[in-house]
């Protein structure tokens, strides 16, 4: 099927796997890889030239997937051989069980290929299942079940601190782009294969109140009604689950699209003050971490008091002076105004952190001590706006990090940064049907 724009990003980054993407490593994977293609010329070229028939081609895709299963040390080469397997074994449904072998192998060996094997399950699974004229159900669930997996295996890498989250806007934003269609496909499938199943246990149901079969053939009709009953009731609520996860996706998933597009205008207009302070200003919202705001933070124009300051945005509070405090209490504050619901309260409790901190500081008779109470009261007239701490929060007294009946311990207000950062989407629920194997085609 086709997929959406910039979602093929996520593909060609995934192809090397994170260790490589992230570790700058690209350059070494690709020299293993045509390394192993040139091991796989010398080794298989002439058969796979000799090779006519379907059942020459599908031999040496067995072949091939007995060679991978010895070069568990060689990934670049093991990837090379399951991946010829695959082609030449898909070209005719005789050779789906085989292809899905191949596949399985290779994300066997490198768990990180998961989503990329499954990716290539979909077509199988497309193919068997349109091909058939009777629209058998099993393969229709099948192919419902590959998108779940698949989606729910990158919602499992956006969770990961190791995998998607927080490595790059345009990725990000693919990878939940890629979940919400992966879902919307599955859903799309599902309501046609249990419409098909409520169609066909209708007619059964018809038949058998004719009564005009035979003992033998009626028992038949009855066992398959029984089994079309329980293949109905065992996925009959999973398209509503399966749209709560889709309603779910789309705060986040519309915060994601914001920031890459931000990011692409700043980059592309790299001497547009307004453009790189916008970007500035959401990447800051996303996490509070000015290293992620650069470069556009440099070309933003903002105050170099401003500028200084920021670094202190990743540390203790004990690290941050009363004027930096008052800087980023300012700065998140501010903030707040543009970010979306779900990051609000959070940048609000980390800006009356700073500005109670600032106020903990300061002394009484101090030029700066009434501005700072000030800032304060506004800061926790907003968190009351917001429903947090509504009863409780009220200004500091002097030389104190905690007012009196306040919520926020003193072990609390170590990090605002900490503070600012919104639950991620919560993982979904498992939602395929369980199996042996995803890549037992077919088996349901």
């Amino acid at each position: 099927m086709p997929r959406l724009g910039f979602v093929g990003l996520v593909l060609v980054l995934r192809a090397l796997g994170p260790v490589a993407v992230f570790a700058a490593d690209a350059t070494a994977v690709q020299t293993a890889l045509n390394s192993a293609h040139r091991k796989y010329t010398q080794m298989f070229a002439g058969r796979e030239g000799q090779a006519r028939t379907f059942k020459e081609k599908l031999e040496l895709a067995q072949d091939l997937i007995v060679q991978a299963q010895d070069q568990q040390n060689n990934p670049a080469y093991l990837e090379v051989l399951c991946l010829k397997a695959y082609d030449l074994a898909r070209g005719d449904r005789q050779g789906y069980a085989v292809a899905a072998q191949a596949l399985k192998v290779w994300q066997d060996n490198d768990p990180r290929r998961q989503v990329d094997a499954m990716e290539k399950l979909v077509p199988l699974y497309e193919r068997a299942y349109y091909a058939d004229t009777a629209r058998y159900l099993g393969l229709g669930a099948g192919l419902a079940d590959v998108h779940l997996q698949i989606a729910q295996a990158l919602a499992a890498q956006l969770q990961d601190p190791q995998g998607l989250d927080g490595q790059t806007a345009d990725l990000q934003a693919a990878a939940l782009q890629d979940e919400e269609t992966h879902y919307r496909q599955a859903l799309g499938t599902l309501d046609a294969v249990l419409r098909q199943a409520g169609q066909m246990r209708r007619r059964l149901d018809q038949a058998l109140a004719a009564a005009s079969t035979g003992q033998d053939q009626h028992e038949r009709m009855e066992q398959q009604a029984q089994q079309l009953s329980d293949f109905i009731q065992e996925r009959q609520d999973l398209p509503q689950r399966i749209r709560a996860r889709v309603k779910a996706l789309q705060e986040p998933l519309a915060w994601a699209n914001t920031l890459r597009v931000a990011r692409a205008v700043a980059l592309d207009q790299p001497k547009d003050t307004s453009a790189n302070q916008r970007a500035a200003d959401l990447f800051l919202i996303d996490s509070l971490d000015p290293a992620r705001a650069q470069p556009f933070i440099a070309r933003a124009g903002w105050p170099k008091e401003l500028v200084e300051a920021l670094p202190l945005l990743t540390r203790p509070l004990t690290q941050v002076n009363a004027p930096a405090a008052h800087e980023l209490g300012v700065l998140v504050g501010q903030l707040l105004n543009q970010a979306p619901l779900a990051r609000r309260p959070g940048l609000a409790v980390a800006s009356a952190m700073y500005f109670q901190h600032e106020v903990a500081q300061l002394k009484p008779d101090s030029r700066a001590y009434s501005p700072a109470r000030a800032a304060l009261a506004t800061a926790f007239e907003r968190l009351r706006g917001l429903g947090i701490a509504a009863d409780q929060a009220q200004a500091p007294e002097a030389g104190s990090t905690t007012p009196e009946g306040s919520s926020h311990s003193q072990s609390q207000v170590e990090n605002p940064q900490a503070k600012s950062t919104p639950t991620p989407v919560p993982p979904p629920e498992n939602l395929s049907r369980r199996r042996k194997s995803i890549f037992d085609f077919g088996m349901d």
